[in-house]
């Protein structure tokens, strides 16, 4: 919880999707591992998602900023749900703010491994489509990013 929530999350994340301005660089080693508990969270849940032997008729719904890497690694897991949903219910910051956080294209292939992302309002969709052209360089329109692999994410 201290890395993740407390540590990444917190203050990290939080405050990117406030436009707030971190009041100190956290040093690398910290920043590792606050990244690290992040991740190791999110694979607790995808090996609990495993643990239940998802298949074709299930649907998976993940919530907001503290699992925006889980998608992909559902994505990963042996038995896949048939849908995995991604529901952000926090403002989605723009592309200039976004570029700030080094994990952010982490986060955002995270997100885009849905197979549907909502945000709350359509500026929102709009930040998260721009993030996902101007840091990963993915082609996007106001419903839709179109992934590296060719598959299209409505948003």
């Amino acid at each position: 919880a201290r890395g993740h929530y407390e540590g990444f999350c917190k203050e990290r994340i939080w405050p990117l999707l406030h436009y707030e301005i971190w009041e100190r660089v956290l040093e690398y080693e910290k920043e590792m591992t606050y990244w690290a508990a992040y991740k190791q969270v999110n694979q607790t849940f995808a090996a609990a998602l495993e643990s239940m032997n998802l298949g074709p008729q299930d649907i998976v719904l993940v919530i907001d900023y503290h699992l925006m890497i889980l998608p992909a690694m559902i994505k990963q897991l042996p038995s896949r749900p048939k849908h995995v949903t991604f529901y952000f219910k926090r403002v989605f910051p723009s592309s200039e703010y976004m570029r700030c956080l080094p994990q952010a294209q982490d986060l955002l292939r995270g997100v885009l491994a849905a197979d549907c992302i909502y945000l709350q309002t359509e500026s929102y969709a709009r930040h998260f489509v721009s993030c996902c052209s101007r840091l990963l360089g993915l082609e996007g329109s106001a419903a839709a990013v179109e992934t590296a692999d060719g598959d299209t994410v409505p948003v």
